[in-house]
């Protein structure tokens, strides 16, 4: 009977541990898969929130406001996909402007200026801490 009993124990010492072997195995490889994950494509300009540089297609998320004059419209900037909708984890949202820290909810102001022959250019005002109506 102690031998059946022994049996029993080993072979579910032996299950655990494979158990825990092919865990620890998918969890290596999950860690393996975000260090070595780059991006790919051509770096573009970084993000006037939070600094991070774009790449491939990434873009940033923004609104443009129509009015009758198509080469100088207002736009909001909400941020990119690091800092937008949710931070990266170290990521800070940092107005250019007055140096404060934008909330998630805010956005920083901005003008956008369409020119025929050259690219398009953004001029950032401030933010909504820059813009508090008091």
């Amino acid at each position: 009977m102690k031998n059946v009993s022994d049996f029993v124990l080993f072979f579910f010492l032996f299950i655990a541990l494979l158990l825990f072997f092919f865990a620890y195995q998918y969890f290596l490889k999950l860690t393996k898969v975000k260090k070595t994950k780059k991006p790919t494509g051509k770096a573009k300009a970084p993000c006037p929130l939070c600094n991070s540089i774009l790449y491939g297609n990434e873009q940033l998320i923004s609104r443009v406001y129509k009015t009758f004059d198509t080469t100088d419209q207002a736009c909001t900037i909400l941020g990119c996909p690091h800092c937008y909708p949710v931070p990266e984890f170290g990521i800070t949202r940092t107005c250019p402007v007055c140096k404060k820290k934008v909330p998630i909810n805010g956005h920083l102001d901005a003008h956008l200026f369409t020119r025929t022959e050259r690219k398009k250019h953004v001029h950032i005002t401030g933010c909504t801490e820059c813009h508090k109506k008091k």
